[in-house]
């Protein structure tokens, strides 16, 4: 279902730290609408639909597409 490669697409060495980029990246991803909140919600759903087929794998789709976009 998920797919991981341990590789970096690009080396990335910052200076120093930065807090206000890190919190508008912690928000991007743990907020309310941010990616691990969107994942949880379409997997949630796609567990609880009793309609099998297409739908279903389409919400179970998009829950992974997510999941690997905070991957």
């Amino acid at each position: 279902m998920f797919f991981h490669r341990q590789e970096l697409q690009y080396r990335a060495t910052p200076e120093q730290p930065d807090a206000v980029y890190a919190r508008k990246l912690q928000e991007v991803l743990g907020g309310q609408y941010g990616e691990i909140s969107v994942a949880m919600q379409y997997m949630f759903q796609g567990w609880n639909m009793h309609v099998p087929g297409k739908y279903r794998d389409m919400v179970f789709g998009i829950g992974a597409e997510e999941f690997g976009h905070v991957e």
